[in-house]
């Protein structure tokens, strides 16, 4: 999973960054601004607010007090950098809100994420900036360079955050092109220009709308938002270091320190009934901004909070300024601890585990539309994207809960990343042909959905609707260019024999041809799978298309290496499954074992769990042939008695063959893997 592993959270106004000389220009502008929002929650001109002011603001204005309170900004701002520099964030998670730089008139979203490859903030025109107060002139080194400045945005992480944030109710906007013409606003620069943000951190930029009325969001749907961002990190299971930052507030353009002070109070006793229940009428104009730091406490719970400091900028006799304030929260020395070790326990020896056999894991509901169809004897469209879905009425949070299992199932088994697939025994070829494509496409429609829901984890191979009596397999290539191509999967599934009666064709065969052409033109892999098996001897055996497993698993073997198929497909790379389903007993230079170099084609995964049998195989079609694999969660949950851990816990078994050495584990475990199947590697990186 995701970790957040500390927060930020720093007022921007301009007076942080203009230098003290600028104060009485800020000073200038409160005092012609017309709608100063008093700690009455009503609007009043400087006047008027000048005699509602509490006595003996005169010693706030001296020179000597800005330049301390300004010192002690800079000293906390610096603090804050150190504090970000410190988490080593692979992501910045920003929350801020945008005052019509990104957004105007034509549309002002309430919550809006931003999911493109990366943002761009640039200063007014010449013409434009001139106008601008000389005050704010002064403080634009802090929002926005000389030049255009670009902010790579970590496109995949926001399109799954806006993702879970929709299935938690929230209405988010989302935006994956920046408005043309339009910047990137001063919330969501200045953690780059000021806190220490480097250019090459992603970013996932959450834009609230604090100042527009009416559908400002209340504090309590702020405060929820954040527990929604938090559960969307943590369903990223990627390793991704995420950091939050608030930007904005806290109170302005008059300074409330009793306001101010019962937000800060609250951050750091976790008090979220208070936050929650800050009201709406304080958290207008510039005051507004206490609403970023809302959504983050929401994000950040479970961190300790700290405020590093609390400057009141007073700026005028009438109370005008900024509450400038500086926070921090940093994980428990446990939970550090604790998190190191866990991120520890996912590796071997450091090197991620990638396993090439996995299936998709879905509710037990999900399948009624299998039945239904079957029944009706009729096609029907895949209902995957509905919320609930199919006749089962599966909720997306069903499909969530079923993903999530799958997820901690392979993290107690150290397997940082699985390629899924369809469950053999339920591809059931032997349904009418008619009804094949539309069940094929509803699976890799789950199979996408488990993959997006959690991307640092699981990539998508294909179900293919094979036929097991049409002339050829060319049916089936406009289904795996739609989930190659649409859905980035990076493999398919083929059954020796699908329908389960040995009537279909070996793989050596011409009827494989067209797909053997399409896969080594999409650059994927094919993983040989048996399926069910039909054949009526087999009926005393529980569960017995593990036999067909076996059997058409190891003639798929034989007939691949004795054929001429990598002879015409030279770049194709196929994957046998369950060590190839049983092993030769014939020496190497036996002429019943094929005299070719297979090495750059034909592969086995380590699926078998028989301690001996697997030993033998690995042994037996030589390291440089064997990727990892466990099928977990699947028929391996029996217990090894001399354990007492399941027999698909296979990287300590892998990890205790005293005849493999170091390299050749982690060739096993890594190496092979990420060579035949290059986006596992991607995947965890």
């Amino acid at each position: 999973m995701a970790d957040i592993v500390a927060g930020i959270a720093s007022s921007h106004t301009p007076q942080l960054s203009s230098g003290v000389d600028m104060w009485p220009d800020h000073a200038e502008r409160d005092r012609r601004n017309p709608r100063l929002l008093g700690k009455d929650a009503r609007y009043h001109t400087y006047e008027e607010l000048l005699t509602l002011a509490p006595p003996g603001l005169d010693p706030e204005l001296a020179p000597d007090v800005w330049e301390g309170k300004y010192s002690r900004c800079q000293d906390a701002i610096a603090s804050l950098a150190e504090t970000l520099r410190d988490a080593r964030a692979d992501v910045a998670l920003i929350i801020g809100d945008d005052q019509r730089e990104m957004f105007l008139d034509d549309g002002i979203p309430a919550f809006a994420c931003f999911a493109g490859s990366g943002l761009v903030d640039m200063r007014p025109a010449a013409e434009a900036f001139a106008r601008i107060p000389a005050g704010i002139r002064a403080a634009y080194w802090a929002v926005h360079g000389e030049e255009p400045g670009r902010h790579p945005v970590a496109d995949e992480l926001s399109m799954h955050v806006a993702s879970c944030l929709t299935a938690d109710g929230f209405d988010l906007t989302l935006l994956t092109e920046q408005p043309a013409g339009r910047t990137l606003g001063h919330a969501f620069t200045f953690p780059r220009y000021r806190l220490g943000l480097t250019e090459d951190t992603l970013v996932v930029p959450v834009f609230v709308n604090t100042y527009y009325q009416p559908n400002v969001p209340s504090a309590a749907r702020c405060y929820a938002l954040g527990q929604a961002l938090r559960r969307a990190v943590a369903s990223w299971d990627s390793g991704t270091r995420v950091a939050v930052v608030a930007s904005g507030g806290l109170s302005h353009f008059v300074v409330d320190e009793e306001l101010d002070q019962s937000v800060l109070a609250a951050l750091v006793s976790h008090d979220a009934s208070a936050l929650r229940a800050l009201p709406r009428d304080r958290l207008r104009s510039g005051n507004s901004e206490i609403l970023n730091w809302v959504t983050a406490a929401g994000a950040l719970e479970g961190l300790t909070a700290t405020v590093l400091d609390y400057v009141p900028g007073y700026r005028t006799p009438a109370g005008t300024g900024a509450g400038m304030a500086f926070a921090r929260w940093l994980l428990s020395a446990d939970r550090r601890t604790r998190l190191l070790a866990e991120r520890e326990r996912l590796l071997y020896n450091g090197v991620p585990v990638l396993d090439v056999h996995g299936h998709v894991s879905v509710p037990f509901g999900a399948n009624s539309f299998l039945m239904l169809m079957m029944g009706s004897n009729t096609p029907m469209p895949s209902p995957v994207g509905e919320d609930p879905a199919g006749p089962g009425r599966v909720t997306i949070e069903d499909f969530r809960a079923a993903a999530a299992g799958h997820a901690r199932y392979m993290d107690e088994r150290n397997i940082d990343v699985q390629v899924i697939g369809p469950r053999p025994f339920l591809t059931m070829g032997w349904m009418e042909p008619h009804l094949l494509p539309a069940w094929a496409r509803y699976v890799n429609d789950m199979i996408h959905q488990q993959c997006e829901m959690f991307p640092g984890r699981f990539l998508g191979a294909a179900m293919l609707p094979q036929d097991s009596a049409a002339p050829d397999l060319s049916g089936c290539l406009d289904e795996l260019d739609r989930v190659v191509r649409e859905y980035g999967f990076v493999a398919a599934y083929v059954s020796p024999d699908p329908a389960g009666r040995r009537t279909t064709p070996g793989m050596h065969e011409p009827y494989w041809f067209p797909l053997y052409a399409r896969a080594q033109e999409l650059g994927i892999p094919l993983i040989v799978h048996g399926t069910n098996s039909l054949d009526p001897r087999y009926r005393v055996v529980p569960h017995n298309y593990q036999l067909g497993f076996m059997t058409e698993q190891y003639l798929a073997g034989q007939f691949l290496s004795h054929g001429d198929v990598f002879t015409r497909y030279p770049e194709l790379q196929v994957i046998v499954c369950h060590c190839g389903g049983a092993l030769d007993r014939f020496i190497p230079t036996d002429h019943h074992i094929a005299q070719k170099d297979l090495t750059k084609n034909l592969f086995y995964d380590t699926c078998g769990y028989d301690l001996n049998f697997l030993e033998a195989a690995i042994k037996q079609r030589g390291v440089g042939r064997m990727l990892f694999g466990t099928e977990a969660p699947g028929s391996g949950r029996a217990v090894r008695p001399e354990t007492g851990r399941t027999s698909d816990d296979l990287v300590p078994v892998i990890g205790e063959f005293g005849f493999l050495s170091e390299a050749d584990k982690i060739a096993i475990f890594n190496e092979n893997p990420a060579r035949v199947i290059p986006a596992l590697a991607k995947a965890h990186g």
